[in-house]
């Protein structure tokens, strides 16, 4: 692949002494021919350079990795230009194909007419290329007829790290039924979700997509099962009062009310139910407590009030003061107050 960096070989006729340059031209041609065989895609020069950038999953897109297209047009044995039906995958300098048993490179490439531009026939190139073995061919020259296929020679490190990447990451996974629509480098670089949630329905409608390009919804039988005692629970607000007169129970279905220092209504509630809690010991002696059931009617809730009754007698000595109820007052350092006395 062409990643615009400076080569060895644009760099020869600088490195040599003057004298080599200008009177061995063919010499520093032979140079640079050796390191631009080096420099070619997939060539030794560029992996070690740009192995970095060839392990980029980004690269593994389709359209680097197109394999074979087809010739336009017949060509000879000397025919410095091959036009074919396609250019993806192809590198735009420097790149290597094979036609039948014929090597090609081409030093440029012509988008606009897809055609490879000064080409040398009967090239020598690596062919394969494997974790375990390379396999370097020469070959001559030849004639080729209009449709043939043409292979890219150029791509062959991408394979190599695609191989490598789907052994690493996809083993056991059946890659090579995906559909064609998505992206190698898409599979590999969101493997590590679809194990994340293996099992789930995420993972399911990922496997769909991948092996058949199709949107799913996934169900349960048990989202369609009578489960007992599976209705929604409620908590109630419940208070506790003892009937000063009248019958508790005609006040069920009406509304209580809570107001402010001011008299304003804060907090409305219907009174649902009724129920008697005979609760004894009580400093004041026995006394029957009703819990009342609530329904409030908004958001707000009934704040416990500050005050309480007095129970028993309170004289200028008096150190205990006995009241109903001690809820809402402070545990310690309170401040209370009896008719016009602050007592702390």
């Amino acid at each position: 692949m062409n990643f615009n960096k400076l080569t060895i070989s644009d760099l020869v006729d600088q490195q040599l002494p003057d004298f080599v340059v200008g009177e061995f031209p063919k010499f520093v041609k032979f140079f640079e021919e050796y390191y631009k065989s080096l420099e070619i895609s997939g060539g030794l020069l560029d992996i070690t350079n740009n192995f970095l950038d060839y392990k980029n999953v980004d690269n593994l897109r389709k359209y680097n990795l197109v394999t074979t297209y087809k010739l336009t047009q017949n060509i000879s044995t000397t025919d410095t230009s091959i036009i074919l039906d396609g250019l993806d995958g192809l590198p735009s300098q420097n790149g290597l194909i094979s036609i039948g048993d014929e090597i090609i490179f081409y030093e440029s490439v012509d988008l606009p007419s897809r055609t490879l531009l000064n080409c040398e026939r009967g090239y020598t190139a690596t062919t394969s290329l494997s974790a375990t073995a390379t396999t370097v061919e020469t070959s001559v020259a030849a004639s080729h007829e209009l449709d043939d296929t043409v292979t890219n020679l150029s791509n062959l490190i991408l394979f190599l790290v695609l191989r490598n990447y789907e052994k690493q990451y996809l083993a056991g996974f059946p890659f090579e039924n995906i559909s064609t629509s998505i992206d190698k480098d898409t599979l590999v670089t969101n493997i590590k979700d679809f194990y994340n949630y293996k099992g789930t329905d995420v993972s399911i409608e990922f496997l769909f997509r991948a092996l058949y390009d199709e949107e799913v919804t996934v169900k349960y039988p048990k989202d369609y099962v009578i489960k007992s005692s599976y209705s929604d629970f409620t908590v109630d607000d419940i208070i506790k009062v003892e009937a000063i007169e009248g019958n508790p129970y005609d006040l069920i279905g009406n509304e209580l009310n809570q107001t402010d220092a001011s008299g304003s209504v804060i907090t409305t509630a219907v009174i649902d139910q009724i129920l008697v809690n005979n609760i004894s010991n009580y400093s004041s002696a026995n006394k029957n407590i009703f819990e009342i059931r609530l329904n409030v009617l908004n958001k707000q809730v009934f704040n416990i009030p500050k005050e309480s009754i007095l129970r028993g007698t309170l004289d200028s000595t008096s150190s205990v003061i006995t009241v109903d109820s001690t809820i809402g007052f402070s545990q310690l350092n309170g401040i209370i107050q009896i008719d016009d006395e602050v007592i702390t």
